[in-house]
């Protein structure tokens, strides 16, 4: 096997090892109670804008703190979107 068999080898393990890592950490992000959802409306202008991407942790609600930014989100009210609250 040449140099060229040698590199595609180096290449195909450096692939498979990257594409292994980013399926385990999706089945983790999946596995967990951490989320992303996307701003809809601008009530938390100027900290998040509508179309800005958040990455949040879902909480029960007595961990949440004074001064904790609260996201939440009504089945009934704005056609399911996520609201902000404080």
């Amino acid at each position: 096997m040449g140099r060229a068999g040698r590199r595609l080898r180096i290449a195909g393990w450096v692939l498979g090892s990257a594409g292994l890592a980013l399926a385990v950490g999706a089945a983790l992000l999946i596995g967990t109670r951490y989320t992303t959802i996307i701003i809809n409306g601008n009530a938390m202008d100027p900290t998040y804008s509508p179309g800005d991407r958040v990455f949040l942790e879902r909480t029960d609600v007595g961990a949440v703190r004074q001064g904790d930014v609260v996201l939440y989100q009504t089945g009934d009210r704005y056609e399911g979107r996520a609201c902000s609250g404080v």
